[in-house]
Protein backbone atom coordinates (compact mmCIF):
# COMPACT_ATOMS: atom_id res chain seq x y z
CA UNK A 1 0.00 0.00 0.00
CA UNK A 2 1.23 3.52 -0.79
CA UNK A 3 1.84 5.75 1.86
CA UNK A 4 0.11 9.19 1.47
CA UNK A 5 2.33 12.17 1.71
CA UNK A 6 1.03 16.20 1.43
CA UNK A 7 2.84 17.74 -1.39
CA UNK A 8 3.59 21.16 0.87
CA UNK A 9 2.78 21.35 4.77
CA UNK A 10 2.78 24.59 6.53
CA UNK A 11 2.60 25.02 9.99
CA UNK A 12 0.85 28.24 11.26
CA UNK A 13 2.81 30.48 13.49
CA UNK A 14 4.62 33.69 13.41
CA UNK A 15 7.96 34.51 11.90
CA UNK A 16 9.39 35.44 15.58
CA UNK A 17 11.50 32.81 17.40
CA UNK A 18 10.74 32.28 20.76
CA UNK A 19 13.98 30.84 23.08
CA UNK A 20 13.94 30.02 26.83
CA UNK A 21 16.87 30.47 29.39
CA UNK A 22 17.32 26.92 31.66
CA UNK A 23 20.35 27.29 34.02
CA UNK A 24 20.75 31.28 34.17
CA UNK A 25 24.83 31.32 34.64
CA UNK A 26 27.34 32.62 32.51
CA UNK A 27 26.69 30.12 29.52
CA UNK A 28 23.00 30.80 29.34
CA UNK A 29 23.30 34.24 29.71
CA UNK A 30 25.65 34.53 26.89
CA UNK A 31 24.19 32.39 24.51
CA UNK A 32 20.84 34.16 24.68
CA UNK A 33 22.99 37.51 24.34
CA UNK A 34 24.66 35.83 21.45
CA UNK A 35 21.42 34.55 20.12
CA UNK A 36 19.71 38.60 20.30
CA UNK A 37 22.84 39.98 18.70
CA UNK A 38 22.33 37.58 15.67
CA UNK A 39 19.10 38.07 15.35
CA UNK A 40 19.57 42.16 15.35
CA UNK A 41 22.43 41.69 12.69
CA UNK A 42 19.88 39.42 10.50
CA UNK A 43 17.02 41.93 11.17
CA UNK A 44 15.05 39.17 12.56
CA UNK A 45 12.01 39.21 15.48
CA UNK A 46 14.16 36.39 18.83
CA UNK A 47 11.98 37.14 22.20
CA UNK A 48 13.50 35.32 25.68
CA UNK A 49 9.80 33.03 26.08
CA UNK A 50 10.80 31.51 28.96
CA UNK A 51 13.31 31.51 32.00
CA UNK A 52 14.45 28.93 34.32
CA UNK A 53 16.67 28.23 37.14
CA UNK A 54 16.91 26.64 40.66
CA UNK A 55 17.25 29.66 42.44
CA UNK A 56 14.04 31.85 41.70
CA UNK A 57 15.88 34.93 42.28
CA UNK A 58 18.20 34.47 39.70
CA UNK A 59 15.58 33.59 37.07
CA UNK A 60 13.98 36.65 38.24
CA UNK A 61 16.99 38.63 37.90
CA UNK A 62 17.36 37.24 34.43
CA UNK A 63 14.01 38.03 33.37
CA UNK A 64 14.01 41.42 34.47
CA UNK A 65 17.80 42.17 32.60
CA UNK A 66 16.81 40.49 29.39
CA UNK A 67 12.99 42.03 29.25
CA UNK A 68 13.91 44.98 26.66
CA UNK A 69 15.18 42.87 23.82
Amino acid sequence: AAALRPTAVHAGGSDTLKIGLIGCGGRGSGAVKDAFEAAQAANADVVLHAVGDVFEGKARGKAKEFAGN
